[in-house]
């Protein structure tokens, strides 16, 4: 059985002041500097509630909100390019879309991590925080 240490250390990687989890190791998916995808995003939020890992939330969860699509879920696809991530480019591959799974795994950690006490706020350009809301998180935008 993998442990979350050792999931953590094969495939999370710090990115600015947050944490995304690399599911392109071998460069073997399309495009070939594909980092990340918001299902993944989703399973680094979940797996670091359920494993109690409150400063790996966090940064989970600013790496998340960071990647935001107009219709404010995660945008699906991240590329590494010149040391930089951001939606791909590539129209074809629908990289501004969303995926609900991602999002689905993101909002049921917020659901228990409101559960477990791990509710707080998170500042992202003062435009949204993750507060408290009846028996959980959400994400809210600021009065």
């Amino acid at each position: 059985m993998i442990t979350y240490e050792d999931w953590r250390q094969r495939y999370v990687r710090p990115y600015e002041a947050g944490l995304y989890v690399a599911y392109n190791l071998d460069g073997d998916m399309a495009p070939k500097d594909a980092a990340t995808v918001s299902e993944a995003s989703g399973y680094g939020l979940l797996a670091s509630v359920l494993a109690n890992r409150r400063v790996d939330f966090d940064k989970f969860l600013i790496y998340y909100n960071e990647q935001e699509n107009d219709q404010g879920l995660s945008c699906w696809q991240q590329v590494l390019r010149d040391k930089k991530i951001f939606t791909n480019p590539d129209s074809s591959n629908n990289g501004w879309g969303s995926a609900t799974d991602g999002d689905l795994d993101a909002a049921y950690a917020l659901l228990l991590a409101g559960q477990s006490g791990m509710t707080h706020c998170i500042q992202k350009e003062e435009s949204s925080c993750v507060q408290p809301f009846g028996n959980g998180p959400s994400l809210q935008k600021p009065v």
